[in-house]
């Protein structure tokens, strides 16, 4: 399954583990501080489209000269880049 982690920093990341490991801390890339789970709004499933990916999406904050996001990590740091909060 895939969890979404937090970081007391504040960046996320997303793992692919067994339901057993999913408590297992993940060490923040950033800080090195452990990221905690944190609930996702699909349970833990990713099947459906994300919104992010969406071409409209990506269309407000993209030029059609930059290579497209493909993940959530690159989403959230193309929004931090250009100062645009996330909800």
């Amino acid at each position: 399954m895939i969890y979404e982690y937090q970081c007391q920093c504040g960046r996320t990341a997303e793992r692919v583990c067994r339901v057993s490991e999913r408590n297992t801390p993940l060490i923040c890339s950033y800080c090195q501080e452990d990221m905690i789970r944190v609930p996702s709004f699909t349970g833990g499933l990713k099947t459906e489209h994300p919104v992010w990916l969406d071409d409209s999406v990506r269309g407000s904050l993209q030029s059609k000269y930059e290579r497209p996001i493909t993940t959530r990590k690159e989403h959230d740091a193309l929004c931090e880049s250009k100062g645009v909060v996330q909800l």
